[in-house]
């Protein structure tokens, strides 16, 4: 096909799982940030989210122009406007990342996957928490439906609620107290399907 596939077709997420793979391996063996075992981290994905790892500003000047040339190739771009640079205190200087001719913001934090500079997730787990609780509340018809069964209601629940409120929480750096929020809300939804009221 010349015009790519449609949105929503079922072969998309596969199809671009191979792509931006293929556009991936393009990493130099010295790209990125000292791991474990004297290891290289280059980069963290998250369906179509890259986060790359790098040292200095040339190196990720560099490395940024590499993936924006190599992704050009499968006919995928990268958009200046959604990407961010996060820069640590151990980094110095400015930090002046040019895609596409446009100078990337540099922010303190930002939303989605995106970690603030001192590693709390509190922002991250309130809006998730907002979000899970916004679906929960457009479905109350499905919930108070006594004709819909309960194993029926909690897949359901599993799919729209708990998807939606644990989206890229495999890299939250959780506290107990966010912990307990998050178990808080998960115990109030399922109080909700089962209609029992809890009153202190």
């Amino acid at each position: 096909m010349t015009t790519g596939v449609r949105q929503g077709c079922i072969l998309s997420p596969l199809l671009f799982a191979i792509a931006i793979d293929w556009v991936m391996r393009m990493e130099r063996s010295d790209a990125g940030i000292n791991w474990m075992d004297e290891a290289k981290l280059a980069d963290l994905d998250f369906a179509d989210d890259i986060a790359l790892l790098e040292e200095s500003v040339y190196s990720m000047q560099h490395f940024t122009s590499v993936l924006e040339e190599e992704a050009s190739k499968v006919g995928l771009c990268i958009n200046p406007d959604k990407c961010k640079v996060m820069v640590s205190d151990t980094w110095g200087g400015t930090a002046d990342i040019q895609v596409q001719g446009s100078t990337v913001e540099v922010v303190d934090e930002f939303c989605n996957l995106g970690r603030s500079q001192n590693g709390n997730c509190e922002k991250d787990v309130k809006v998730r928490i907002g979000k899970a609780s916004a679906i929960f509340g457009k479905m109350k018809k499905v919930w108070r439906n006594k004709h819909i069964n309960l194993l029926t209601k909690l897949r359901l629940y599993e799919a729209l609620i708990l998807s939606t409120l644990l989206y890229g929480a495999e890299v939250w750096p959780l506290t107990v107290t966010l912990s307990k929020k998050l178990e808080a809300a998960h115990h109030r939804w399922l109080r909700g399907i089962l209609g029992i009221t809890y009153h202190k």
